[in-house]
């Protein structure tokens, strides 16, 4: 088998209304990058493209190499490895061998809990409410931003929702200090302990992303001094980072975005380091590779659904995808077909494909 052309395809969906992300971002559309590899054998790869993926240089690059040797295919992209060619490879070698990308990396589940993701910042009271219809939704576990100018006004909107939800839902939260990419509103060591002593008290299940991501001592002395579980991952980009992050214990949970890593290998093997740190894995970001994995990494326990807005969620609803991922009882299903056990919404990709540009080379 050898791959023929790579394709991008931007599908851009209007949002019911505008939604004011937490960084004061407005955006009223969801716009999702495909990429399709083509092969001689007429089996097609689907992935969820990066948003500087080049469809042209991806082409010249691979065409000719076999799909179905994954490892070797994407070393002949050089430093160039975009993770959505990586992600449609699986999706290949999977509908090829007639299974689903789970069963291939040895399946270890057919469902997994979602929790609410939550984006925007709410006042105690609206979040509480929201929290509430969540939870008679079926969802029960909701994750919130703590990324307010005052550290009182993160923590008042934690306690509202535990005081509506009782212990009928996890919390999570995320403080989003990844790379600080929303001006000087951060947090210092200080800041960090004082909210992880407190959500402690909270019963939160974790505090995500409460320091820089490339500040290694800080989140060991964090790690160290707290007991509630430090996450963290997110913009990861390389398996060393993950071991390094593990072996210094800075991050009790690991979050790689598949899309980052690399893909699914390179997400995989993440899950297995810290598997073996004796960690948990939870993907962060999940798209459609993404459920896949979640069948095959078993250090791993919740599934992350964008609730708020749908922006991530759009590419699993029926404009995109035939049979759209749906939440029943506050779980997802891991899709059976083969590959991705997705297929594409001719009709919606058509009505909602965005007019291509010029290709850059």
């Amino acid at each position: 088998m050898k791959i023929t052309n790579i394709e991008r395809i931007d599908v851009s969906i209007p949002l019911e209304k505008p939604f004011t992300h937490f960084s004061g971002r407005v955006t009223d559309v969801s716009t999702t990058p495909i990429v399709l590899v083509h092969t001689e054998e007429g089996i097609t790869g689907i992935g969820n493209a990066e948003r500087d993926f080049n469809a042209v240089l991806a082409e010249r690059l691979l065409s000719g190499c076999n799909p179905l040797e994954i490892e070797e295919t994407m070393a002949a992209m050089g430093r160039t490895r975009y993770a959505g060619v990586e992600i449609a490879l699986w999706d290949i070698l999977g509908k090829a061998a007639k299974q689903p990308i789970h069963k291939l990396l040895g399946a270890c589940r057919d469902k997994i809990k979602a929790y609410v993701s939550m984006l925007s910042l709410k006042t105690p009271e609206e979040q509480a409410r929201l929290a509430v219809s969540y939870l008679k939704e079926g969802f029960t576990a909701i994750k919130l931003r703590l990324h307010r100018p005052n550290l009182k006004d993160d923590l008042a909107v934690v306690r509202a929702v535990r005081d509506a939800v009782g212990d009928e839902m996890e919390i999570m939260t995320d403080a989003n200090q990844a790379s600080m990419p929303y001006g000087s509103l951060h947090w210092t060591l200080s800041t960090a302990q004082r909210a992880a002593r407190e959500l402690e008290k909270l019963d939160v299940v974790w505090l995500e992303e409460p320091l820089h991501r490339l500040d290694t001592e800080g989140y060991r002395r964090l790690a160290e001094s707290v007991d509630i579980p430090i996450a963290g991952g997110e913009g990861v980009t390389d398996l060393e980072r993950f071991n390094d992050m593990l072996i210094s214990g800075g991050w009790d949970i690991i979050q790689p975005d598949l899309i980052r890593a690399g893909g699914i290998l390179p997400t995989w093997k993440a899950a297995h380091l810290a598997e073996a740190h004796h960690r948990l894995c939870v993907l962060a970001h999940v798209r459609w590779p993404g459920l896949q994995l979640l069948g095959a990494i078993p250090n791993c326990t919740h599934f992350e659904w964008m609730h708020d807005p749908p922006r991530l969620q759009t590419m699993f609803r029926d404009k995109i995808l035939k049979e759209p991922i749906e939440i029943k009882d506050g779980y997802v299903m891991i899709p059976q077909g083969p590959g991705l056990g997705i297929t594409l919404n001719e009709e919606g990709i058509a009505k909602y494909r965005v007019k291509e540009t010029a290709p850059r080379m």
